[in-house]
């Protein structure tokens, strides 16, 4: 006999004890071997973090031990006497392990009996883990509604005291403690008969509590301790107040009830186990699976399985299989796509994603099969190839230099990205120490709108609730709800909190703006309701803050996840880059966190704005506070996974329109107010032209749109343009506008530039110009005042904006949008980002090259090592070579400087001459191979290099 009383835990169990912490877990009982693979197919519906554990007699042999171990992988093992059936193995289970942790579990055993087991097994199995769907909507409902008690199925839930048979005795004389004034025999109350189900773990601890005698395990149909503890799970849930969820299973998928009290369509009498299940049987039977459709869709350079699984007139998800060679995926179908909704795909909720594993992603063709997993239905097969990815870093320093233009890093995760990745663990961990040992923390405004998100809020709350930095404060703002958001919110007991209901839906902006007006913060940060965070992330922002005590805004990294998916599909992570951030934003505002001081330099967020309301933030925030990038990846950002999010909103263009029309407003005026400042130092600034009148004139109209006084000059050299070209030129420096140089033929940019720097005032820095740049109000200013400003400066480069529709722009910026402006002086094609800290503020960067279309040289340069080589670099490479040179003799440095624009249309000159001297003899010398004719360098008295060959 075992009694129950004590507990006493005597170890681990057989198997792996490492486990994520899980607020679950799934217990099974293993009576019957000849059940292990219908049960096991039930399990593999069951989540990753869910803990598994298995109970078995401690009787049966060792074969059939290896067989339950290897069926179940990823349970604990745990031999218990054979006594008290399923309900003695739990118990005995209870005192071998902590089951304290676990909020709630599910409890399934191997059913057999003398009333159709068979199809009472099915019913059961199906009423708690009918598909991974299933599962993850009960997971759900007890995770955000605690007064659901017990889960199962709605057609083995029986009226209990017309259903109590020999019980009555046994639960009057074990239980009596617990039953206070409760008549079980007359008050409303019901069980699952079977007694496999989902409880709170709170009914279990009010059970142990009471002094139970098992019986030696053998088969009886009625009256034992079992069956009393059978009834006993219902009876409690009754008692303690709570509601039951409960499980249709007749229809093709299971449909979920929560019911306050016994169902009024349910029985109320002796119910008949074996014609239940017989009408059940029928009714099953009558429910034929539909047709199934489906397709899968592969790219090679994605490496993600996309796809759709669908049965006609049947909303449900379905579950999935994505079977290749020896790997096999499981999925639920159940994103919503709308082009599936727009050819009456029943509501559009059938599509799926999932990351390639790994070791598909090696340069072979792989076919892919598309297998329904509840009918083992083969739909469809496609085949593709993934090549492995190439990373352009090595090392941190390198990540980070990378991700100013390119931010996304898409799995699957490299080992080099998993290097990066564990030298942000640290970050972050250094970050959190750092505010944790502070001894006046401030306080940290949470603000949270939420609108109809009760199915999925609650984990967003618990990430909050869970931060390592106990001293912030939660603001929710329901926007109106129209679904159980806000009892979610009450029923959690926890004062940080405050919900301020309003009484209509305003909006997200509106809603986070009232949030921010009514909270105490010195600090303000975002989440939205569908969206995570690490348990550092607080004490990390508030680290940056300390270590960064100029910093307005501190920006961090994040993980993106499609819908519910457990495993991330890219990282998101960029040093700040103002220029690519106003082209194509990557700072999320759930990874953003502001002092409270910005909200009154730069307002509120825009209440005009639907979508792309933290893009509009985040410029705003640049144009006039210091926001800073920290390396961390502490967000978890979901796509997809509320049906109401604002990324699925398609009919705001005008969103957009307004946005950038605001910014290039802004953008205007900080120009102009930068150009009211005056050089401080002379300039040269040397023009190499050929045709191209309308750049030219372009080019010039820009620099002469103001009062130099004196500090400016022009000089243009032209390589022997047409009359109409020079005849223009001529005029302006009739006009006292330019100096002019005029060759009769085109000796290529590197020898004008040169001609240009020998005719150029002996005190000028120089500013090498393509005649197809544009300067922008403010920019020489700002290029000068950056070199005379940053450390052993010796050339300044701006911005190199191209503009929108410019072909390669992506060859430079691969994260860039090319339907808009994108500047490409940092650039992936050129590498050329030489060294940033770990923080960065967006400011000048340090480069090992920057293309001459526009650059500020430093006098003392010039006279260090000269012009350019146009010996050896004709019309290119020679900025590339007067770069190193610069740097290796010198000890001078290039910066880029974001606060100069020019815009480059980017070798229109070029394109003319490529136009006009097609297959020409001289063309070909100097574009494709960079060199002089014979003539000319004995004319010129240059050499021939001997490496100079094609």
């Amino acid at each position: 006999m075992f009694q129950q009383g004590e507990r006493n835990y005597s170890g681990p169990g057989i198997g792996n004890s490492d486990h994520i912490m899980s607020d679950n877990a799934l217990i099974l009982h293993i009576w019957h071997i000849d059940t292990v693979e219908e049960i096991r197919r039930h399990v593999d519906f069951f989540p990753d973090e869910t803990d598994q554990f298995v109970t078995f007699s401690n009787d049966i042999d060792s074969a059939q031990r290896s067989y339950i171990e290897r069926s179940f992988p990823h349970a604990r093992l745990f031999p218990v006497k054979n006594i008290g059936q399923d309900f003695g193995a739990l118990l005995q289970l209870r005192t071998m392990v902590d089951l304290s942790k676990y909020d709630f579990l599910c409890k399934i055993h191997s059913k057999k009996g003398l009333k159709e087991p068979e199809e009472w097994r099915k019913t059961l199995l199906q009423g708690v883990s009918s598909s991974s769907h299933h599962v993850g909507h009960i997971i759900e409902y007890f995770r955000n509604f605690p007064n659901i008690l017990i889960a199962g199925s709605r057609h083995l839930y029986l009226y209990g005291p017309k259903n109590l048979f020999k019980n009555g005795p046994n639960i009057e004389n074990l239980f009596g403690s617990i039953l206070n004034d409760f008549d079980f025999r007359k008050e409303d109350w019901g069980f699952i008969a079977g007694s496999c189900f989902w409880f709170r773990r709170s009914i279990l601890d009010a059970i142990a509590q009471c002094p139970i005698d098992f019986e030696e395990a053998s088969y009886t149909d009625d009256g034992l301790s079992a069956h009393a503890l059978e009834r006993m799970f219902g009876m409690v849930a009754t008692i303690m107040g709570g509601q039951i969820l409960l499980s249709d299973t007749c229809g093709f998928s299971p449909r979920l009830a929560v019911e306050t009290a016994f169902p009024h369509d349910l029985p109320r009498e002796v119910v008949s186990i074996k014609q239940t299940l017989a009408t059940l049987a029928i009714a099953r039977s009558r429910a034929r699976p539909r047709p199934l459709q489906g397709s899968l869709d592969l790219h090679p350079r994605a490496a993600v399985i996309r796809g759709w699984l669908a049965a006609p007139d049947d909303p449900c998800p379905r579950d999935v299989i994505l079977r290749c060679e020896n790997v096999e995926i499981r999925v639920i179908a159940s994103v919503f796509r709308q082009d599936l909704k727009d050819n009456n795909i029943n509501e559009g909720r059938h599509a799926f994603h999932v990351n390639v594993p790994r070791n598909l992603v090696d340069g072979s063709t792989h076919d892919i099969a598309l297998i329904d997993a509840a009918t083992g239905q083969l739909v469809t097969t496609r085949s593709c190839r993934w090549e492995r990815p190439i990373r352009a870093y090595r090392n941190f320093d390198e990540f980070l230099r990378c991700s100013m233009i390119q931010p996304m890093i898409p799995v699957p995760f490299m080992d080099e990205d998993k290097r990066c990745f564990a030298v942000m663990e640290n970050i972050a961990d250094h970050l959190a120490r750092q505010a944790l040992a502070l001894e006046q923390p401030p306080l940290v405004s949470v603000i949270m709108p939420i609108y109809n998100r009760a199915d999925i809020l609650g984990e967003a709350i618990q990430s909050i609730s869970s931060q390592q930095y106990r001293n912030f404060e939660l603001i929710i703002i329901d926007d109106g709800s129209e679904d159980d958001s806000v009892a979610v919110i009450r029923g959690i007991d926890d004062p940080r909190i405050r919900l301020i209901p309003l009484s209509r839906n305003g909006g997200q902006c509106k809603a986070r703006n009232i949030g921010v007006t009514l909270s105490d913060g010195q600090i303000i940060a975002y989440l939205d309701s569908d969206n995570m965070w690490d348990d550092r992330y607080l004490a990390a922002t508030v680290g940056a803050f300390v270590e960064l005590p100029e910093a307005d805004a501190i920006a961090t990294g994040q993980f993106l996840f499609r819908g519910n998916d457990k495993e991330p599909f890219a990282a998101r992570y960029g040093h700040l880059n103002k220029a690519l951030v106003e082209n194509n934003n990557y700072i999320d505002l759930n990874s953003l966190a502001h002092r409270r001081s910005l909200v009154a330099d730069i307002g509120g967020l825009n209440e005009q704005l639907i979508r792309y309301v933290d893009f509009d933030f985040i410029l705003r925030i640049m144009d006039k506070a210091s926001l800073w990038t920290v390396p961390v990846l502490l967000t978890q950002y979901h796509f997809d996974r509320a049906e109401n999010q604002v990324t699925r909103v398609h009919d705001r263009p005008n969103d957009m329109t307004l946005l950038r029309r605001e910014f290039q407003d802004r953008m205007a005026a900080r120009l102009s107010k930068q150009d009211l400042s005056d050089l401080h130092h002379p300039v040269s600034v040397i023009i190499p032209n050929w045709q191209s009148l309308e750049d030219i004139n372009q080019c010039l109209d820009a620099l002469c749109a103001r009062d130099w006084k004196g500090q400016l000059e022009i000089i243009v050299v032209d390589n022997g343009s047409d009359h109409d070209v020079v005849d223009r030129l001529r005029q302006r420096r009739d006009a006292g506008q330019l100096r002019l140089i005029e060759n009769n033929e085109n000796y290529g940019f590197s020898y004008a530039v040169n001609q240009g720097i020998a005719i150029a005032r002996a005190d000028a820095d120089i500013l090498l110009l393509n005649n197809d740049a544009i300067v922008q109000p403010g920019s020489v200013q700002a290029l000068q005042q950056a070199a005379f400003a940053l450390a052993d400066a010796g050339i300044t480069v701006p911005r190199q904006i191209l503009p929108p529709g410019t072909k390669t722009v992506q060859q430079h910026a691969p994260y860039a949008n090319p339907a808009y402006a994108a500047d490409v002086n940092l650039s992936a094609h050129h590498r050329n980002i030489l060294r940033v800290d770990v923080y960065h503020d967006g400011g000048p960067v340090e480069l090992h090259y920057a293309p001459f279309f526009a650059a500020y040289i430093r006098r003392p340069v010039i006279e260090s090592i000269g012009p350019l080589d146009a010996e050896f670099g004709r019309h290119y490479r020679s900025d590339r070579a007067y770069c190193d040179l610069m740097r290796t003799f010198t000890g001078k440095k290039i910066y880029y400087v974001p606060d100069a624009h020019v815009i480059h249309k980017l070798q229109r000159a070029t394109e003319t001459l490529r136009a006009d001297t097609a297959g020409n003899t001289a063309f070909d010398l100097m574009f494709h191979r960079n060199q002089w004719s014979a003539a000319d360098r004995k004319r010129l008295g240059y050499r021939s290099a001997v490496w100079d060959i094609f």
